[in-house]
């Protein structure tokens, strides 16, 4: 993600609180739609967020049993 020209990259703090959330919900895994509904905790910029659903996310996403 970090390499994607983002407005605002995730940061540390970003990525811990990500890995905060996931806890929170439970997730077992990271899949589309996960990745996709907390986008927002990761980019801060609604622009970041439109960018991100826009791209192909099988570079990003690794699906259980790869």
């Amino acid at each position: 993600m970090r390499s994607i020209d983002f407005f605002k990259k995730p940061g540390l703090a970003e990525s811990l609180d990500w890995a905060n959330a996931l806890i929170s919900l439970n997730a077992k895994g990271i899949s589309t739609e996960i990745f996709f509904d907390t986008a927002s905790v990761l980019l801060k910029h609604k622009e970041d967020i439109e960018r991100l659903k826009s791209l192909d996310m099988g570079g990003i996403i690794v699906h259980e049993g790869h």
